[in-house]
């Protein structure tokens, strides 16, 4: 697809919903991350990763291939591309603030006419229209939204799906790939009454240089013996107590690059446990949210420690089942998902997944690709602390130039060393060429050893095999959440939809009925409103009747309840204010009086109203709530349903067969329209998906087969 074939349209701005405010500065980018090789190639292996996991390109099951996809934060577009070569059918659209995307002339003709580049940031108003979007896919997008505008970027990803689209996110805590236990004092000097350092986290600084210091000292203040007294702490226990050397550097905390990793977080307002915070951001703008257990990595041993742990036979290893590990199911409403949590825990502790050095070395690659805005937050942290100079060690001057050049700011020669030891750390625990060897029989190649090995061996021996924690870090915490509205199936297990065999006002033998004032509770009356504004908000043109009116009518009585809901969520969710009004069965004689409540006095000469209505059989409740409005002076231009029964009522003069939709459509004069929630098609297609999946017995499959033929005899296209 090319600039000129899109499957967006033009979107005057005027008609995107109004921005909730946020910390963020208007077309501020808040993303610490730069984009490199290295992690375009990590964020290639993650994706064969995660679709090798679900078996497919998504983690939905889809019948059948989406006809419009979004793919929010795309980066170089490989799933994009990946899911046009898949479903030759479909119009992908790759969303992205960075313009990395290969040009179309290196792709297949068949993949690039239904494949376009966008180029935006997703935490302004996206340029679709609403309701666009057959399947929305976002993944990984933890690193450039902060946490106060999740509910923003999902109620505009609510905006531009379909009232039945496909919603997905894949998403992972920030983790810092560390071992916890070894902090000696990260508190900078400024946040502690104890005077903490820079110093007291393992400066390598010598007993020569101490005693040049105290020498120095002594030398200065020689009169400070005579004139202290006897009774007087002596000078040199005074230094002894300033002065005395710190421990030797620990090359394995690394609790002050951590410390700064959550600094640089929390300075743009990015959520560090995002797993814990993610599910109540999607439930305000979804419902029915599903879900898997959170896939958690331990952090892979060091080289020492897999020594010992070999030796002992202690050491195992388990390879991740996508079978059940990535099996969706309803999301729980605790907001920790505690049960989801507890379900993982057994398969996490300590045994290592076969590709836990892969994850790790992805995480490292990302927070690689941070490093100036940990730096920036570093020397917020730490810039006032005391710092002697660094010494550097003797194995220290045997490594290669990626060791720093020795920087003009002392600090930053601190930052560097916390940085080189925490890289070599990380390299030492991927053992990318130990696990070559041991899988391939690869033999050890010739040559200078790699750097992390020589940093490895320059660590004590004690130090080096006396970090082991039986808790496990994590150096990964991955999960995914879909959504798609599950409208029928709480309808049914609330008894609102039935089957079998129901006479209607008609006379007519219907093997359904639906009962729209079953729907009462909160999360039922949630979903049908989501469904209803979703509706209400998928317009195909800027001239069409739905996209501007004033008012929506809830005729009574059920029509009431459901308008009330579907007021709120135009209002928070797609950022559309309408009144709510609706009439009563019977005029009131006193008080305001009349049949209508909540009509606005003054303002326009004519209200536009759109009515809202459950199930069309006759139309007549729709007819006499049009008959109410028109006598208040006010234009209807729509009738929004839950369910069209797709069937005919009369048959004309002309022996054509006219349903209630094409009746109502004549009232309103040809100019108005009546748009559905769901249609009697949507009823059989989802006892054919049961079916397809083996969950119909027999008394279903028997529904399915009397709801064909009822279609046939009474069935009409709207």
């Amino acid at each position: 697809m090319n600039d000129s074939d899109t499957p967006d349209k033009k979107v005057d701005d005027d008609a995107l919903p109004a921005k909730l405010p946020c910390k963020r500065r208007p077309g501020e980018v808040v993303s610490p991350l730069k984009y490199t090789n290295d992690i375009v190639n990590f964020d290639h292996w993650d994706h064969m990763f995660i679709t090798s996991c679900c078996r497919s390109l998504t983690l939905y099951d889809f019948d059948g291939p989406p006809s419009t996809i979004l793919d929010l934060g795309c980066g170089r577009g490989l799933w994009a591309i990946e899911a046009a070569r898949q479903w030759q059918g479909s119009t992908v659209v790759g969303f992205d603030i960075e313009p990395m995307q290969p040009r179309f002339n290196v792709l297949e003709k068949s993949v690039s006419r239904r494949l376009k580049w966008v180029q935006g940031n997703v935490l302004e108003q996206l340029p679709f229209l609403d309701g666009q979007f057959d399947f929305v896919r976002m993944v990984r997008m933890g690193l450039h939204i902060p946490e106060d505008e999740w509910p923003s970027v999902l109620a505009e990803i609510a905006r531009i799906l379909k009232p039945h689209g496909v919603f997905e996110v894949i998403e992972e805590d920030l983790l810092f790939p560390c071992q916890s236990g070894l902090s000696h004092d990260v508190t900078p000097a400024s946040e502690t009454s104890s005077g903490s350092s820079t110093q007291g986290s393992g400066t390598a600084v010598t007993s020569t240089s101490y005693q040049k210091s105290v020498s120095s000292l002594k030398s200065k203040n020689a009169s400070l013996d005579t004139l202290s007294g006897p009774s007087s702490t002596s000078l040199t226990s005074v230094l002894d107590d300033k002065l005395r050397p710190p421990k030797p550097p620990d090359p394995q905390d690394h609790s002050r690059l951590r410390r700064a990793w959550e600094e640089m977080l929390d300075d743009s307002f990015l959520t560090l446990q995002l797993l814990s915070v993610l599910p109540l951001y999607l439930s305000s703008s979804f419902a029915s949210i599903r879900s898997h257990p959170p896939l958690q990595i331990p952090l892979p041993y060091s080289s020492s420690d897999r020594q010992q742990l070999t030796t002992q036979h202690s050491m195992s290893t388990v390879q991740l089942d996508p079978a059940t590990l990535f099996e969706l199911r309803a999301l729980s409403a605790k907001p920790s998902s505690e049960i989801d949590n507890r379900a993982t825990a057994g398969s996490s502790q300590r045994s290592m997944s076969s590709w836990a050095c892969m994850h790790l070395a992805r995480t490292v690659r990302t927070i690689m690709g941070c490093k100036e805005s940990i730096w920036s937050a570093y020397e917020r942290l730490y810039g006032d602390d005391p710092l002697p100079p660094v010494v550097r060690t003797s194995q220290q001057k045997h490594l290669s130039t990626s060791w720093y050049e020795p920087a003009t700011n002392p600090l930053r020669d601190y930052f560097e060393r916390d940085w080189i030891n925490w890289e070599n750390d990380m390299a030492d625990r991927t053992s990318v060429r130990g696990r070559m060897r041991a899988e391939l029989s690869w033999g050890e190649p010739a040559g200078k050893p790699p750097e992390w090995r020589v940093w490895r061996n320059s660590l004590p021996q004690q130090a080096a095999t006396s970090h082991r924690e039986d808790t496990a870090e994590l150096c990964r915490s991955l999960r995914g959440f879909s959504y798609k509205t599950q409208l029928l199936e709480q309808a049914a297990q609330v008894g609102a939809l039935k089957f079998g065999n129901f006479t209607l006002k008609s006379g007519r033998q219907s093997p359904y009925f639906f009962n729209a004032g079953l729907m009462s509770d909160g999360t039922i009356l949630h979903t049908i409103a989501q469904a209803y504004a979703a509706t209400l908000c998928a317009s195909a043109s800027p001239d069409d009747p739905f996209t501007d009116f004033d008012i929506l009518f809830g005729p009574a009585y059920k029509g009431i309840s459901l308008a009330a809901c579907t007021v709120l969520v135009l209002a928070s969710v797609h950022g559309r204010e309408v009144r709510l009004a609706y009439d009563r069965k019977e005029a009131k004689d006193h008080g305001e009086g009349g049949n209508v409540v909540g009509w606005p006095s003054g303002g326009k000469q004519k209200w536009r109203v759109v009515v809202l209505d459950d199930v069309m059989t006759t139309g007549l409740a729709a007819s006499t709530a049009i008959e109410h409005i028109t006598m208040q002076g006010g234009e209807v231009v729509g009738v929004v349903q839950l369910l069209d029964r797709e069937e005919f009522s009369e048959v004309d003069e002309q022996g054509r067969k006219v349903s209630s939709v094409m009746k109502l459509e004549r009232l309103l004069g040809g100019k108005g329209r009546v748009r559905s929630v769901l249609k009697m098609r949507d009823l059989v297609k989802w006892l054919e998906e049961k079916e397809a999946r083996g969950e119909a017995g027999e008394e279903q499959r028997k529904t399915l087969q009397a709801m064909r033929e009822y279609r046939d005899t009474y069935g009409i296209q709207s």
